[in-house]
């Protein structure tokens, strides 16, 4: 989960729509909703807790004492309902903390449910390592990957406290006041840092950076390829921005009153029927009811929540509930306007069909962007042309700026995750590894231009999902295709995304990606075709030569 943030400074407010989805388990169970604030209820005890850990005993004795595979199945079913109802839960209390950070019931609640998820996980790893070790190995684990049994053979009492840990460190991060953020966010960064790296050698790996590229977030694509995708977003999508926001601004300049307030209301409004509703609109002109009523069904099915209070969670972000067989939304403060709206229904409309379980991050990311991407495309033909032009700038000059941050947020985290004097660290050597990141992305008076106060965002968008912006990079170069694509296509590019969205499973993101016909975003033919769109179709991009930087080192990476 990352703390919702705006980095640009411009005559708008610039809004970077955040994402986020958690990674949980599968059981259908009807929700217990609050009549108060619509959310789904917090509902799990300690004797939940108890219930579930008697069932993993009894699950674990059926095995080893050789039951009948009907008792086995009926004793691993049952455990599992409540392993999953408290894995579930946490999530849900996540949700209730966003709604306020300062709520020590909430983050209580939040950190019983996580924490105990977390140790059900750890005796659950350690069953299964006693029934490895047994003679019932040969029959228990038929269908298992050698991959899936060593993720359980190296978890350990170790790794559960290190996560219970950085459970801890993130509560606490998340009260931070605006005085105490900037000065005490680093070590709490730190110190997770420090234990994720201990939790991905425990796996095998060098540090986090590797193990979350290919464990947590499920990243397909080689550090080679990444290497070179930061290379053509330094030197081509970088300045692309730049470019793109001058032009923003002097068309923004020309506009009469009723145009801007027009802008104003679409771009920070929040969502609401009785206001001008382009949501409602977008969804109508998809024509047949089978789309509109995926659109709607977050709505139709109360699954959405926007939260007002100086306490709330500023961001927008979509968390998979597997025992109520749902996503949910939630919308903070200021960001319930159309774009985030979409955005997240992107989110919400995918689960639908994934759950959003065994998606690689990057490609979860592009559901929801894409259905931004789209939503402009439709809105040039409910606009002015003079207002379309300023928003299509606007929001594709958002789109490359958010690029080159998190680029430049990924290639930061990987050099400080692979920094063996990592534990020695000051908030200004972090600061230090962070300027020369913004050199190589086109010096600081580039970041300075574009973005509010670099070492204040780097901040708040590393601590609660550490290596996550990384898929915000990848994913948008492949909306921005799509948008091109859509330009020319409508209807075909429409039945790209929708396509995209409803693959019942996942061959990795660029496969996935081909599979539904999207330009694939580690192409310098796809960083051509959106310059070329930006410049009218006049001034295409000079091709460069890959970037080998960190290329042989990070090739050597995979473990």
């Amino acid at each position: 989960m990352k703390k919702a943030n705006k980095i640009l400074s411009l005559l708008l407010s610039i809004i970077i729509i955040l994402g986020f989805s958690t990674s949980c388990f599968y059981i259908i169970m009807m929700p217990s909703e609050n009549a108060v604030k619509g959310l789904p209820a917090f509902a799990l005890s300690e004797e939940d807790v108890k219930k579930a850990n008697d069932l993993l005993v009894t699950a674990e004795t059926t095995v080893l004492s050789g039951g009948s595979p009907i008792d086995i199945n009926t004793a691993w079913a049952e455990f599992l309902d409540y392993y999953y109802f408290v894995a579930t839960q946490a999530n849900v209390g996540y949700i209730w903390n966003s709604t306020d950070t300062q709520n020590e019931t909430y983050q209580q609640n939040y950190l019983f449910a996580q924490n105990s998820a977390t140790d059900l996980y750890a005796s659950y790893t350690e069953t299964l390592k006693k029934i490895y070790n047994s003679d019932k190995r040969d029959t228990f684990f038929v269908g298992w990957s050698q991959d899936e049994i060593d993720a359980i053979l190296k978890h350990d009492e170790e790794v559960a406290n290190l996560e219970k840990a950085n459970n801890q460190l993130t509560v606490e991060y998340s009260a931070l006041s605006d005085a105490e953020f900037f000065v005490k966010s680093v070590d709490i960064f730190k110190q997770i840092a420090l234990n994720n790296n201990k939790i991905a050698k425990k796996f095998g790996y060098n540090n986090y950076y590797e193990y979350a590229h290919r464990q947590v977030y499920g990243r397909d694509y080689s550090f080679k390829e990444l290497a070179d995708f930061r290379s053509y977003v330094s030197t081509q999508i970088a300045p692309l921005a730049t470019q793109t926001i001058a032009s923003f601004k002097v068309k923004m300049a020309n506009l009469n009153q009723k145009e801007s307030e027009l802008l104003s209301e679409i771009l920070t409004m929040p969502y609401d029927k009785t206001s001008v509703n382009y949501w409602d609109k977008y969804v109508e002109s998809y024509g047949d009811a089978s789309s509109k009523a995926k659109f709607n069904h977050a709505f139709a099915n109360s699954n959405v929540s926007f939260i007002n209070g100086a306490n709330a969670r500023d961001g927008a972000f979509t968390a998979y509930l597997p025992t109520y067989n749902k996503s949910f939304c939630y919308f903070g403060p200021s960001y319930q306007d159309l774009f985030t709206v979409g955005h997240e229904i992107g989110h919400y409309y995918a689960g639908m069909y994934s759950g959003l379980e065994n998606l690689s991050m990057d490609l979860k990311e592009t559901h929801s962007q894409s259905n931004e991407m789209l939503i402009l495309e439709f809105l040039e033909g409910e606009l002015s042309q003079t207002t379309f032009d300023v928003l299509e700038e606007y929001t594709l000059g958002n789109a490359l700026v958010m690029v080159a941050v998190s680029a430049m947020v990924d290639e930061f985290e990987y050099k400080v995750y692979t920094n063996a004097n990592l534990a020695n660290f000051t908030a200004t050597d972090f600061d230090s590894v962070m300027a020369e990141v913004c050199v190589s992305y086109g010096g600081i008076d580039y970041v300075n231009s574009n973005f509010a106060n670099i070492n204040n965002y780097w901040r708040r968008v590393v601590v609660e999902q550490p290596v996550y912006y990384l898929s915000y990079a990848t994913s948008s170069i492949a909306s921005i295709g799509l948008y091109v694509w859509a330009t020319d296509d409508r209807a075909e590019a429409r039945k790209a995304y929708t396509k995209l969205v409803e693959l019942p499973s996942s061959d990795g993101f660029t496969a996935s990606l081909e599979q539904a016909g999207y330009l694939n975003p580690f192409e310098q033919s796809t960083i051509t075709k959106i310059s070329n769109y930006l410049n009218g179709g006049k001034t295409p991009v000079v091709e460069v030569e890959s970037s080998s930087e960190n290329g042989s080192e990070s090739e050597s990476m995979v473990a």
